[in-house]
């Protein structure tokens, strides 16, 4: 008895060929779709971190700048007592007395910069963080900051070596061991006693008062420096707490 295998196997039609064809590549399509998917979320994921890091760094700002401020114009008054004494007698006692009594405290000598709390900056520089800030307005909003923070430093440049050349000058005027004479100080403030200068010479008194007036205008600089960045500091923090719906931070 004779049996016949059927060897003949069907084969496949060309819209089944076109139908797995389709299926391959809608599934590499939505792998690719999914994988863009998940990177933008990602990338917005750390755009929000990085703005709202940024905005804590700019509230320290406002805080430290106020703080900072406040304390200048009350350097910026005692200088202007001092230099109220420019045309006095200081061959008096009482004049010497107010003399020194205006080089005290936050006076000639006294220095208070600010320094920009700029962890987020540093983050976004060094490690490519600003490819991820997508609004270009915040871009420019944070770059345009970073450039008022160089200002106020370039102010505080001039600032300290101003107050540091006058207080070289004081130096050659006054004779700060009355402090530690009980004779001259006690208790925290000035005896009777007449207080000693340095020298006599009236062409370093002139240098002396003239160091004084440089510090007042360089204060003065680096208050308008200071003063300047603030609302921008504001400003940047609206703005940012709108555009990426931050109302909470």
């Amino acid at each position: 008895m004779e049996v016949h295998h059927n060897t003949h196997s069907g084969k496949k039609s060309f819209k089944e060929y076109l139908l797995e064809g389709l299926m391959i590549f809608l599934a590499v399509t939505l792998g690719f779709i999914a994988e863009n998917v998940r990177e933008r979320i990602s990338d917005n994921t750390k755009e929000k971190e990085y703005i709202s890091g940024f905005i804590q760094n700019l509230r320290d700002d406002t805080t430290n700048l106020s703080a900072t401020i406040k304390v200048n114009e009350e350097k910026l008054a005692a200088l202007g007592r001092l230099m109220s004494l420019a045309g006095n007698d200081l061959s008096s006692a009482p004049s010497r007395k107010k003399l020194y009594q205006y080089c005290m405290g936050r006076s000639i000598g006294f220095i208070s910069t600010f320094t920009s709390n700029d962890v987020t900056m540093q983050q976004l520089r060094n490690s490519g963080g600003f490819r991820y800030i997508k609004k270009q307005m915040a871009a420019q909003g944070i770059a345009g900051y970073e450039i008022y923070t160089h200002n106020v430093y370039a102010a505080a440049g001039v600032y300290t070596n101003t107050i540091t050349a006058c207080a070289q000058a004081a130096q050659e005027l006054i004779d700060y061991s009355v402090y530690y004479d009980s004779t001259y100080f006690t208790n925290g403030a000035f005896t009777d006693k007449t207080l000693p200068l340095i020298t006599g010479d009236p062409v370093k008194r002139k240098i002396f008062f003239n160091k004084v007036d440089a510090e007042i205008s360089f204060t003065q600089n680096y208050l308008v420096n200071m003063k300047d960045i603030q609302p921008v500091a504001a400003r940047l923090i609206a703005y940012l707490k709108q555009a990426y719906d931050l109302k909470n931070e």
